[in-house]
């Protein structure tokens, strides 16, 4: 079924049929698709894992190392940390999109082995400028939108605090002190957290078709796919919104899952006592974050890609037949 606007001709998606194809060629895929699943999560959780055991080995680390004499090891603790950080932030994304790119191929009958899917990243220079031009706009609106809820609200949630509490929190910020700074300024942390995540999810959605054209097209420089995307997208929006409403339960998982790791930050601003040391806590709160997410990951996640890959080549289909159309319309050059 089809949709006229603007004068472009645009697909309007039958949700139960790319279901069906989806299913149909999981199926199809036999143990392929989910041999790649496997990899795919084992990899991520056990770099997962493993990071966090590392972080909470250096912070361990860190908090051993008191006094002057011990500044430069702090110090150099406190970089490994930071690139640590780093790294965990880069990588996953150029995996995740070795794995999308492997289960597009297998989608449609290519036969991909896992070992392959570390060919993606040969990609890495076009990920990472395609990942440093979605951050632009993203950082951008925040820091606009950021500092303007601050600009209203500050004075209102300061009023909130103690003046006591206030200075003793500027002269030394004990574990008090931030507590107390952390109440007063608790509507403001939210209100900013709650931009930041909307504006990142909707350039997220603008530019969901990326990976599958980064696999489709490898001759598109980085600096342009996410161009591309925007433009593919174009009309199909309100589309991929219904396709999305199909999995809410997922992406409700997934939310509920993602505030794992700050259980000991919520029971904090709840005023429940923590069970166990705080640097603990977070190991162990990392781990379950990373178990939950692959086994939400395990049962779901080839459904979901080979459904959205279903609309992708949808979409693909009907603009290369347009253009064949426009092709066949054109009026012969006068001699």
């Amino acid at each position: 079924m089809y949709i006229q606007k603007e004068g472009i001709k645009m697909v309007r998606f039958d949700i139960p049929q790319l279901f069906s194809i989806g299913r149909q060629r999981l199926d199809a895929g036999a143990e392929r698709p989910r041999k790649l699943l496997n990899l795919y999560l084992l990899v991520f959780a056990a770099v997962s894992v493993g990071v966090t055991l590392i972080n909470y080995g250096l912070t361990s680390a860190v908090d051993g190392f008191s006094g002057l004499s011990n500044v430069g090891a702090r110090s150099t603790l406190g970089a490994l940390q930071s690139l640590l950080s780093l790294l965990s932030t880069l990588l996953p994304p150029v995996w995740y999109y070795c794995f999308c790119a492997a289960s597009l191929q297998t989608y449609r009958g290519q036969d991909i082995q896992p070992k392959s899917m570390v060919s993606g990243f040969r990609q890495w220079k076009r990920l990472l400028m395609a990942g440093l031009m979605f951050l632009l706009p993203v950082l951008g609106c925040s820091y606009l939108m950021t500092m303007m809820v601050t600009t209203c609200v500050v004075f209102a949630t300061s009023a909130r605090m103690d003046p006591a509490a206030l200075e003793a929190f500027l002269e030394a910020p004990t574990a008090a002190a931030q507590s107390a700074a952390i109440q007063a300024f608790l509507p403001l942390i939210l209100v900013c957290s709650l931009l930041f995540a909307l504006i990142a999810l909707y350039f997220l959605f603008r530019y969901r078709m990326a990976f599958f054209l980064m696999t489709d097209y490898p001759q598109i420089p980085g600096s342009q796919i996410l161009r591309c995307a925007s433009r593919m997208m174009r009309g199909h929006m309100g589309q991929f919104l219904r396709l999305d409403l199909q999995f809410w339960w997922y992406y409700l998982a997934q939310v509920l899952i993602s505030l794992v790791p700050f259980a000991g930050l919520i029971a904090q601003l709840a005023g429940v006592p923590l069970p166990m040391d705080p640097n603990l806590l977070i190991l162990l709160s990392g781990i379950l974050h990373t178990l939950l997410i692959s086994t939400l990951n395990y049962f779901f996640k080839n459904q979901m890609l080979y459904t959205y890959a279903a609309a992708y080549d949808r979409i693909l289909q009907e603009e290369s037949q347009q253009m064949w159309q426009r092709q066949q319309s054109c009026e012969p050059p006068r001699m």
